[in-house]
């Protein structure tokens, strides 16, 4: 049941059965392997595996012992000789895969699947990840030789790098994400697809935050008459701005004492290895941001920021999260002011350290 058409095709088959062979040393290297469709020179030529199907010329050549792949296009080969159940759609040439479809679609009806859980990663792993714009190094033959003497080697590709996606899913503990196919030691690739249900739950995050955000505000802001605008209620003790405040008429402000002059930050050894802090704001108010190193420290000492001009006693300080990283430390590991001077004060972790390489943000007030 085999049919072979062309020189050397099916030279060295024996026993394998239901071939179809077109084209000079098409599976020429064949013996048992049974339900291979090779179209092509030297299509599948090495292979002796069963269930391959290639089309093109010398598609599949590098295949062995592999079964059950699918490879199309000229040249186009699959990630390693020994590889099975893998399809491959073109060569190195190709830059755009086009299909006339509205969508692709994807096996997922809930009575194929067991253990659903809802998904815990979310905007933190998203935060970590970084996005490129980078060149194909390895179009320049292509470039080089194109017919009408244009160049693409130079264009703009966005898109992640394989092996920060790795780093990234080994810092949450996230193989099983599978956002890269090691191929081999040399040859890494990314499927980005499996990235879309972590960037719909962080996009569920963003609006649950931005929620709360204005549900925060509408109870901070009220109008009490056409002319009055009350600022929070009782359970309000703090208003927080970055900014300058422009006052039209009076103004009254109660245990507010400080200095206009910036103060100035430095890491400890609770950030980690090589962690990076910065403050902006003046010695009464601003935003604190610690970008964690490597290996955290529990109870530690973050960072300590020192007043540019001393407080006659020790102050009041108050902190609070300034973005979505710090937010969700709460009932985790938790940061709090820690030592306060007249001079400085600091901010401490408790008995669970912070993630490593992550940016955290804190609004902070000091009252007097």
């Amino acid at each position: 049941s085999n049919t072979a058409l062309g020189y050397q095709t099916l030279k060295t088959n024996t026993t394998g059965g239901s071939n179809i062979a077109i084209g000079q040393s098409s599976l020429s290297l064949n013996s048992t392997g049974s339900y291979n469709t090779a179209i092509g020179y030297e299509a599948l030529k090495n292979a002796t595996g069963s269930n391959n199907t290639t089309l093109g010329y010398s598609a599949g050549s590098t295949i062995t012992s592999g079964s059950n792949n699918l490879v199309l296009g000229y040249n186009a080969q699959a990630s390693t000789a020994t590889v099975s159940n893998e399809i491959t759609l073109g060569n190195s040439s190709h830059t755009v895969l086009r299909a006339q479809v509205t969508s692709i679609t994807a096996l997922s009806d809930a009575r194929d699947k067991k253990n659903i859980n809802d998904l815990e990663l979310g905007l933190d792993f998203v935060n970590a990840l970084k996005p490129r714009v980078f060149n194909w190094d390895k179009r320049e033959w292509y470039a080089d030789n194109k017919s009408d003497g244009s160049k693409i080697s130079n264009n703009l590709t966005a898109g992640f790098i394989a092996q920060e996606l790795d780093s990234a899913q080994n810092r949450y503990n996230a193989d099983w994400l599978n956002l890269v196919y090691k191929t081999s030691p040399d040859k890494w690739e990314a499927t980005y697809g499996n990235l879309l249900p972590v960037v719909v739950k962080s996009i569920q995050e963003l609006n649950t935050l931005n929620t709360k955000t204005q549900s925060d505000l509408n109870t901070k802001l009220s109008y009490t008459t056409p002319s009055q605008l009350t600022l929070g209620n009782a359970n309000v003790k703090e208003v927080v701005t970055t900014a300058s405040v422009t006052v039209g008429e009076s103004l009254s402000v109660k245990h507010l004492k400080g200095n206009s002059s910036a103060p100035s930050i430095e890491t400890a050894v609770g950030s980690g290895n090589n962690a990076v802090v910065k403050i902006t704001g003046t010695d009464m108010s601003g935003v604190i941001e610690v970008a964690t190193g490597e290996i955290p420290t529990a109870n530690a000492i973050l960072a300590t920021i020192q007043y540019s001009t001393a407080y006659g006693t020790a102050p009041v300080v108050i902190i609070t999260p300034g973005n979505a990283a710090t937010a969700s430390l709460m009932g985790t590991s938790t940061v709090f002011v820690g030592n306060i001077t007249n001079t400085n004060f600091t901010l401490n972790s408790n008995a669970t350290p912070l993630a490593s390489k992550t940016t955290y943000k804190w609004y902070y007030q000091v009252i007097q």
